[in-house]
């Protein structure tokens, strides 16, 4: 019976509708608030002409920051969206690799009497692995390292984005 293959580590795996939903929810805000500034931008346009006074060109400009902040919001939301997208689509396919290894897992434990090689001892467990429990536990491991892969892009590029919202806003202050 097999009990060493070690599956924990892509165990509670991100449910992938909720990081659609996250993705697809983030576009849209950020999409509603730019169109907002970008039309308050038009609009305060048209009355540039009309507006003559000593501070006019600091008035002209006053929309500008907020139309650049909200381009730039919208930008950042869609490549978050995408990161989230593309985390999604790893999930998916760590999900579908695991329900594969468990039927391998579970196929091997209907086995009778597998084949114990030498020196092949989980550390903690109380019976040698054997060569095919090995090579279901690489692939375990495979699974848990590729998660952690996905995860660790998916936040560089959040963190990246962040770094340039802070470096966006610093400069808008100055």
């Amino acid at each position: 019976m097999i009990s060493s293959v070690d599956l924990s580590g892509t165990a509670g795996l991100p449910v992938i509708s909720e990081l659609l939903t996250g993705a697809a929810s983030l576009s849209k805000c950020s999409s509603t608030a730019a169109d907002s500034l970008e039309r308050a931008h038009d609009r305060w346009s048209l009355l540039s002409d009309a507006y003559a006074a000593p501070e006019e060109h600091q008035v002209h400009r006053a929309m500008d920051g907020p139309r650049d902040a909200a381009r730039a919001a919208r930008h950042a939301a869609v490549r978050a969206a995408e990161a989230l997208g593309t985390f999604a689509a790893a999930v998916a396919d760590i999900r579908r690799r695991r329900l594969e290894l468990q039927d391998a897992v579970a196929e091997l434990q209907e086995k009778e009497e597998p084949v114990v090689l030498p020196g092949m001892i989980v550390a903690g467990a109380e019976t040698p692995m054997t060569f095919a429990e090995a090579m279901l536990q690489a692939r375990a491991d495979q699974l848990s390292q590729d998660l952690a892969a996905a995860e660790d892009q998916c936040i560089a590029v959040l963190h990246r984005l962040a770094g340039r919202s802070t470096a966006a806003r610093t400069r808008a202050e100055q």
